[in-house]
């Protein structure tokens, strides 16, 4: 009785159905066809029909339409202070701290 259980928890379980439900081979997936290609070639096939429900969707979505403002303002944001910090770094690392200030034009 103690030998059994000892081979029974040292040895590999018995394989009864597929560890998968997607790699397997039966009834419920006797018609499943999977699609071959790679999803950028499915969506581009729409992508006109995709892109204008959207649209439509956050100019009828107040929430859609602030998550895009916020995304579109921190990325904007984010960049513009990378780029001013690596100008502060450059002119710091060549001694051109107080040149230049006057003329920079800040674009958006």
């Amino acid at each position: 009785m103690l030998l059994k259980s000892f081979k029974q928890l040292f040895s590999k379980p018995k394989i009864k159905s597929s560890a998968w439900d997607a790699a397997g081979s039966g009834r419920r997936f006797f018609h499943f066809q999977p699609e071959l290609g790679s999803i950028n070639n499915l969506l581009s096939q729409n992508l006109e029909t995709l892109r204008s429900r959207s649209r439509d969707m956050v100019r009828k979505n107040p929430y859609a339409a602030n998550i895009i403002d916020t995304i579109v303002s921190n990325s904007i944001d984010l960049s513009y202070g990378l780029a001013d910090k690596e100008r502060h770094r450059n002119r710091r690392l060549f001694g051109l701290h107080g040149v230049g200030n006057q003329n920079r034009k800040r674009e958006c």
